[in-house]
């Protein structure tokens, strides 16, 4: 009997310790609302051990609506070297880090990728020639696109809160010296303040009003979530760069949309172009 060929959402996971990345709430969003409308569909964890796995689950059931959804079902847990068993149809790469990692093991007929980083590098294309189609997508100009795309959240299942505090939190990515930073930017420090770290915060949202970005360019940030999560709850966002320079990574071009454009067209829903081509 011939194998019925599947349509997914692949995400390999490259880092040997637990690490949340706004990539994974990406896949998961996607995978979320396909599903609304495709009982079929499917997402591939690869080399995600158990207990990463049971940390994601705790994290998605804290910050979604999902008691509609039978959403754990349909999520397939693999070591990357069993991806060759499965046959696809189409299947949609959010991440950078899976692309060289399953190029050679992923039998598919057409990929979509939602562009983050390094695809003008060969290393981190699929090649075009051995599939029937493979579009890039993307709505940053520094990145190999074929179509032009607004990246989405699909905020119509985010959790409303419940007790926002008084707080500060700042994001500066690779910045090795965070403590200056309340006086350098003279922040009000009766106010707690947190640091954007690896390890989730729980009920994350609640615990501050003020989010600020410090961009200290010692990092390429290439499409972050945050700015547009703290703009949908409402709270007061910054951006802020240490230098007139002209590093211009993903932060830069997201936080002018951010301005010009609030969340015009941000929220995903069974309208969205590649959603179109899932259900």
């Amino acid at each position: 009997m011939k194998q019925k060929r599947i349509d997914a959402v692949v995400l390999y996971n490259g880092h040997p310790n637990i690490k949340l990345v706004g990539s994974i709430f990406d896949a998961f969003e996607y995978y979320f609302v396909m599903l609304e409308h495709n009982p079929n569909i499917k997402l591939f964890l690869i080399n995600f051990n158990k207990t990463f796995i049971d940390y994601l689950y705790n994290i998605m059931e804290e910050r979604y609506i999902l008691d509609d959804l039978k959403w754990k079902e349909n999520i397939i847990k693999i070591p990357l070297t069993s991806l060759i068993h499965f046959k696809f149809n189409k299947v949609l790469i959010v991440d950078y880090t899976t692309i060289p990692h399953t190029r050679g093991f992923l039998a598919t007929k057409k990929i979509i990728i939602i562009t983050e980083y390094y695809t003008k590098d060969k290393r981190f294309q699929y090649n075009k020639k051995l599939y029937d189609d493979v579009v890039y997508y993307t709505e940053m100009p520094f990145e190999y696109k074929d179509k032009d795309y607004r990246i989405k959240m699909l905020f119509n299942r985010f959790k409303p809160l419940k007790h926002v505090q008084k707080g500060i939190f700042i994001h500066s990515p690779n910045n090795i010296n965070l403590d200056i930073i309340p006086t350098m930017l003279k922040l009000d420090t009766s106010k707690p303040i947190y640091y954007k770290k690896e390890k989730h915060m729980s009920n994350l949202f609640e615990h501050f009003d003020e989010y600020i970005y410090y961009h200290v360019n010692e990092y390429f940030d290439t499409h972050p979530r945050m700015p547009l999560e703290c703009t949908y709850y409402n709270k007061s966002v910054k951006y802020i760069r240490s230098s007139d320079d002209n590093y211009k990574d993903g932060s830069y071009y997201r936080f002018i949309d951010l301005k010009e454009n609030g969340l015009k067209d941000r929220s995903l829903n069974k309208n969205d172009e590649i959603i179109q081509q899932f259900i």
